[in-house]
């Protein structure tokens, strides 16, 4: 059975149960969950109805997150009756780390159960699988090292080697080898060894009641199979669940914070909301804590439209009814009884007087943002030896927080004005901000109640939305607080210091560092739309996050939507092998020069593509050279511009000077492939794959493997379908549409060498629906090519038309199309004697026009 057909199993009638209305406290409500979740869930249901989820929301500052951090604490605190935790939980603030895609957040889950001593054997085993298929050539105890967020939730264990032992021991037993298919502690779990794995799945005594593993460990659709894997950590929970294990009676409690940034992107299937919506149906053993602005529109009429799993017949706590949303509870202010115990809590130290202490609770109204601030009004009076009074907390919390500003010391101003200019921060950007401020200046500072906490592992710290609001507009009236002028050096000190720490960790590709560019692209963004100017250097964070795969995990809300030209040049960039073009205004009077150069760049690159030269060297022309990457970055455009322009003795020229390894032999790989030096050309073209694969390159590794599958292709290379599959692979994790319609157009020449006819045609209408739909019209013109050499190799004339016809109809009789144009030429045999005025591009016309021939010859010819 395929992992869609699980996906899609059928509905279950909603059962009945016990209701808790929002008549409940919020604890009352949480344990009653937990208690719920241990009663029994069915994990191996499929369909039917879900009450693992329970949902708090209310307006910003109503104490959403402190809620969700509170309940944590409750169920941390409490043991079983072997002195073990009661409880297993994990935080997720969906707001302030860039890890939210579905590999990210599953392995934030496995370092959860893994610190607290559960083992999950099936889904290591399946997730090696998934990884190894999805990520060739990057192990995964290298991807997780002990900085990773998903390692900093089980406090830096070594998770990529307690999953990686697991898998190994199974497959050790049920294989019957002793380790996995690669060279020494090399995570690769490879596709045929995995098939037999799931053949022999019934030798292993703890997976051969693991219904579905068989099926998972054969899939071709790793899209659906990451889907699916939450249901082997469901699995591996419930077998602890129902033994002896210490840890039988524990509940795995998972809190998602900040769920309003997921709802602003929920648009269509696939969205994050739509991934999480269906890990929280596949794992009804573990209870979901949700906390957001909005209420959960799960089991809401519409919601069909971006969720795969809605209703009331799958989500009926979530439904709106007469009797209420049983698991969703709009949040207001703390009653009376509530806020005096967490303002004692907290003055303990020294404790307010009984009559104060009544006054200011009956001003703050519960509010918890003016709770937090009668507390810090409390710590700065104590630290001047003087007493709170009831007049302390009059006029509202806008005033109550100018008392609270006043009272802080003269350099914890400078530090509050600075903390109010970034979105994020750590000790190391707020000491670029104030550098006049002491590390114990800092730390205290970082200490206040205004200060929050975030889940990111570098950037863990940010002032308090409603504070940053106060300070924001008191600056901004205030000539008394700093300067315009003031802004700008703390803002610009403040960006280096991001580029700092994020690009020196950008060359090897880690969960760490791709984490960091990506706080460090949201960071720019929101410093730039504020007013600050950037740095030239902010060229090379654009050009690393377009590297790293950034715009396949951002919200595009973070990609800065929002209409400013450095926002619009930005996701040009970093979205040039997955998108056409966004539409970009014109540069606003004062733009920087490296700015201009990026977007130039990115629109030459994108001409080239479409197969526009003179547009594309025009453009080029304009470049000003304004900073070395963006000099790299032309360079580069030159050498392409001449290949592609059939110049490939001067594109060669230029190529053999390139610095980069894996570049350099793509590009002469390109040359030589055209040239009709298909040997030369494959030795190029892996030299670039061991290069990028050596280097943790995933962009360039999957360049270079759609090329070798390509040339293969054109050679019938023994390795071609193994090629081909990697390719598909790597370019699909990298989110490149470019790439996988590449391989589809390799797979239509091996179709075709082997006789199938229909096949051949699919796979090339395939390729040609994405390269037109991206743009990509170069790659059309490629495709020509291809095209011609299958009619050839089926014996049909008419296929051989079709594709020359359409590079004409495609690019007319202009010059652009005149590299391809003599390659269909070749190949169709009518250039056998290639005239000398092809001597200029080609080293020897005659041999490249007699290559291109005899790749086109059929077998039976």
């Amino acid at each position: 059975m395929a992992i869609r057909d699980l996906l899609n199993a059928g509905e279950a009638p909603v059962q009945a149960r016990r209701v808790f209305t929002n008549r409940v406290s919020e604890a009352e409500a949480f344990f009653d969950a937990i208690d719920r979740i241990r009663a029994g869930a069915d994990q191996l249901n499929l369909s039917g109805a879900r009450t693992n989820v329970l949902s708090f929301y209310g307006h910003g500052g109503i104490g959403k997150s402190a809620l969700s951090k509170h309940l944590e604490r409750l169920a941390l605190d409490r043991t079983n009756s072997k002195g073990l935790p009661a409880n297993v939980s994990l935080r997720y603030d969906l707001s302030s780390t860039s890890a939210r895609d579905a590999e990210s957040i599953l392995l934030a889950l496995r370092a959860s159960l893994a610190h607290a001593g559960i083992k999950a054997p099936a889904f290591d085993l399946a997730f090696s699988f998934y990884w190894s298929e999805t990520h060739p050539g990057q192990p995964l105890t290298e991807y997780l090292s002990p900085s990773t967020f998903a390692n900093q939730a089980g406090d830096s264990i070594d998770l990529g080697s307690i999953m990686q032992d697991a898998a190994s021991d199974i497959v050790s037993v049920v294989a019957d080898v002793a380790s996995f298919g690669g060279v020494g502690t090399a995570f690769r779990l490879t596709k045929k060894l995995a098939a037999t794995v799931s053949q022999n799945l019934m030798h292993s005594r703890i997976l051969k009641n693991c219904l579905y593993l068989r099926d998972a460990l054969i899939e071709e659709n790793m899209s659906d199979l990451r889907t699916f894997l939450p249901h082997f950590l469901s699995w591996d929970l419930h077998q602890i669940q129902t033994t002896t294990d210490p840890h039988s009676s524990a509940t795995f409690v998972v809190f998602f914070d900040s769920w309003e940034d997921v709802q602003a992107d929920s648009i269509s299937r696939g969205c994050l909301e739509d991934v999480l919506s269906q890990l929280v149906f596949l794992m009804p053993n573990v209870l979901f804590v949700i906390t957001g602005r909005e209420r959960l529109q799960w089991g809401d009429k519409g919601s069909e439209a971006y969720l795969a799993r809605t209703g009331a017949i799958n989500w009926p706590g979530l439904t709106l009814s007469q009797s209420g949303e049983t698991n969703q509870h709009l949040l207001g202010a703390l009653s009376h009884k509530d806020s005096t115990a967490f303002v004692v809590g907290a003055t303990a130290a020294q404790p307010i007087d009984p009559t104060v202490l009544s006054a200011l609770i009956t001003q703050s109204g519960g509010h918890p943002d003016f709770l937090d601030a009668i507390v810090d009004l409390w710590q700065s009076a104590t630290s001047n030896g003087e007493s709170l009074t009831a007049e302390s907390a009059s006029g509202g919390l806008a005033q109550v927080y100018q008392r609270v500003f006043r009272g802080l010391f003269p350099i914890e101003q400078d530090l509050l004005m600075a903390a109010a200019l970034v979105p994020a921060l750590n000790e190391q950007i707020l000491a670029s901000l104030v550098p006049q401020a002491a590390p114990s200046e800092v730390t205290r500072f970082l200490s206040r109640h205004f200060i929050e906490n975030t889940s990111a592992k570098w950037l863990s710290r940010r002032l308090r939305p409603s504070v940053t609001d106060l300070v924001t507009a008191a600056r901004r009236t205030s000539s008394q607080l700093w300067s315009p002028a003031q802004v700008a050096v703390a803002v610009a000190a403040a960006v280096e210091a991001v580029l700092d720490g994020c690009l020196a960790s950008a060359g090897a590709a880690t969960f760490e560092s791709s984490t960091k560019l990506d706080q460090a692209v949201k960071f720019v963004v929101d410093v730039e739309q504020n007013g600050a100017a950037l740095p030239s250097r902010t060229v090379d964070l654009i050009f690393a996050a377009n590297t790293s795969g950034s715009g396949g995990r951002l919200f595009d809300s973070e990609l800065g939507l929002r209409s400013r030209y450095f926002s619009q040049v930005l996701r040009s960039v970093i979205t040039l092998e997955s998108s056409q073009a966004p539409n970009i205004d014109l540069p606003p009077i004062g733009t920087p020069d490296w700015l201009v150069d990026t977007q130039a760049v990115a629109e030459a690159r994108r001409l080239l593509l479409a197969g526009d030269l003179p547009r594309s060297a025009a453009i080029m022309g304009t470049i000003t050279d304004s900073t070395p990457a963006i000099a790299h970055r032309r360079a580069k455009l030159e050498i392409l511009f001449a290949s592609r322009s059939g110049r490939l003795k001067r594109g060669r020229e230029l190529a053999k000077e390139w610095p980069i390894a894996d570049e350099r032999n793509d590009l002469l790989g390109h040359i030589a492939y055209w040239q009709g030096q298909f040997t030369l050309a494959h030795e190029h073209f892996d030299q670039a794959a061991a290069s990028a694969r050596a280097d943790q390159r995933d962009l360039e590794f999957a360049r270079a493997l759609r090329h070798q599958a390509r040339v293969e292709a054109i050679m019938n290379h023994p390795n071609v379908d193994m090629t081909l599959d990697a390719a598909q692979v790597a370019n699909s994790a990298i989110d490149s549409q470019i790439g996988q319609a590449q391989v589809c157009g390799a797979r239509g020449i091996v179709a075709a060498r082997r006789g199938n006819a229909e096949e051949s045609i699919t796979w090339l209408h395939s390729a040609l629906a994405d390269f037109e739909q991206t743009g990509a019209i170069i790659d059309v013109a490629s495709l020509c090519v291809a095209g011609a050499m299958t009619g050839r190799l089926l014996q049909r004339p008419d296929i051989v038309d079709e594709w020359s016809t359409r590079l004409k109809q495609t690019f007319g009789e202009t010059e652009d199309a005149r590299l391809y144009a003599r390659s269909i030429a070749f190949v169709g045999g009518t250039l056998v004697a290639a005239n000398a005025d092809l001597g200029d591009d080609y080293d020897v016309p005659i041999d490249s026009a007699r290559a291109w021939f005899a790749a086109g010859v059929p077998k039976t010819a």
